[in-house]
């Protein structure tokens, strides 16, 4: 198929940040690739009234719970996007995340401002095909674009990294996050570290080996990145 062929159903999961959930449903509202749906999965009972949007109500603070029960309420669709309730996404994130996704058996990551180590710490950045079996990473509570990268590279989903930056994350107390540089290396070292102490193998170990190679290796110096390789890598 095409991009244009493929029906992407759009996820936000509100959580934490309830004062900026409208934003991040207009920004899936106002995609060059208009949505198949738009389901806005929320714990609490304040009403919403967005044209186009349905809203789930489900009392839970796991991830993976809300996100299986939102996949349910948002069927007939070929594909799945996360979005979460602080981030917004750039009108062209869709249209290139279905680039790939057309191709069948896709698990899409984009890039975010700022940038992040790609191993499913921002779930904003997020695509997967309806194909991928959400099995484990639906009983995940927390870190949940990390269970479901993992849970794609076990099911051999194609695993696609576009760096370019459609995903725009909001960095608390300063507004959205566009033009912060430098901090994120600590962030990324740290979602790194956190990856492998969580997933003690050696699939775990070569997919971030890959990333950190391939995706941020010219950033790094030689000395920092030795440092990250002695975690097992």
């Amino acid at each position: 198929g095409t991009p244009l062929d493929v029906r992407v159903g759009v996820i936000v999961l509100e959580h934490h940040y309830r004062g900026f959930t409208e934003e991040a449903v207009r920004s899936a509202l106002s995609q060059s690739l208009r949505p198949g749906c738009v389901l806005l999965s929320t714990g609490d009972d304040r009403p919403y009234d967005i044209p186009g949007v349905r809203v789930q109500r489900l009392k839970t603070d796991s991830e993976g719970e809300r996100l299986a029960a939102a996949v349910k309420d948002c069927p007939g669709v070929d594909a799945y996007a996360l979005l979460e309730d602080d981030d917004v996404w750039a009108p062209g994130h869709l249209e290139r995340a279905a680039r790939w996704l057309a191709r069948g058996r896709v698990f899409y990551q984009s890039g975010t401002t700022p940038p992040m180590l790609p191993l499913g710490g921002n779930v904003s950045s997020v695509a997967f095909t309806a194909d991928l079996d959400l099995g484990k990473a639906s009983s995940y509570p927390t870190l949940l674009g990390r269970a479901l990268l993992l849970s794609a590279v076990e099911q051999r989903l194609t695993v696609v990294y576009d760096p370019e930056p459609t995903v725009i994350r909001r960095v608390h107390g300063q507004g959205l996050s566009v033009g912060r540089k430098g901090w994120w290396l600590e962030e990324r070292d740290r979602l790194l570290r956190r990856l492998l102490e969580d997933f003690q193998d050696g699939q775990a170990h070569e997919l971030a080996y890959l990333y950190l190679l391939r995706d941020y290796g010219r950033g790094l110096r030689l000395r920092r990145a030795a440092g990250l390789l002695r975690w097992g890598l």
